[in-house]
């Protein structure tokens, strides 16, 4: 697996100027120009110039030969690949990951409030996961939420299906000898058939997850 993370897409976005534009596919123009923000435009258009960059360097293909098609739940492609891939993209980070072996996802959030944690544990968390959420001092509860919330996504990516599915179907257990997956959807198979896994990022406030499978 490799790992890459961007930490700053606006300056990513002014140092390549035009060419994010004139470089994006055409779908991508479209996208960009229906989020009606000239900030997330740019943004959404430099982690796909990223990402189209980083799949042309380590596949050995030229930037324009990367061609994206997307599955039921948008999950990107790119044929003739030697590996798969995932995007994760939240304000002006952007992390790639990139596996030789199985499936794989990523996810990359900043902190939010202990309300608006308390609030998406409702829906995204298990009963013994939120009781794990309230151990320890509370002004760490954001962190652990976050470890929660990425990691589930990143499953949810690695599945091909993303947050169309109940985040509640899935239950993990995160202790000092990492994190571990409990449950998952019977139709995901045998949790001893992933890997999940945290991410060093060295910036205050973010977490970064992987699932492999």
């Amino acid at each position: 697996m490799r790992v890459f993370l961007a930490g700053d897409l606006d300056r990513l976005a002014r140092e390549w100027g035009s060419r994010l534009f004139a470089g994006a596919a055409d779908a991508e123009r479209e996208r960009a120009v229906r989020l009606r923000d000239a900030v997330q435009s740019a943004r959404f258009l430099a982690s796909r110039r990223l990402l189209r960059l980083v799949l042309a360097h380590c596949s050995g293909k030229e930037p324009e030969q990367v061609v994206f098609s997307h599955g039921v739940n948008g999950k990107p492609h790119v044929a003739g690949l030697p590996f798969s891939f995932s995007l994760s993209r939240r304000e002006r980070l952007a992390a790639i990951a990139l596996s030789w072996g199985g499936e794989i996802g990523v996810d990359v959030e900043m902190r939010v409030s202990q309300q608006v944690c308390m609030e998406l544990a409702e829906r995204a968390l298990t009963g013994a996961e939120r009781r794990h959420l309230h151990d320890g001092p509370p002004e760490e509860m954001p962190d652990r939420f976050l470890r929660y919330w990425t990691l589930k996504e990143a499953i949810l990516k690695a599945s091909g299906e993303g947050l169309s599915r109940e985040m509640r179907e899935i239950e993990l257990a995160i202790g000092p000898g990492g994190p571990a997956i409990v449950r998952l959807p019977a139709e995901y198979g045998d949790p001893r058939s992933w890997w999940i896994g945290l991410v060093a990022t060295g910036l205050s406030g973010v977490c970064c997850a992987l699932a492999r499978h």
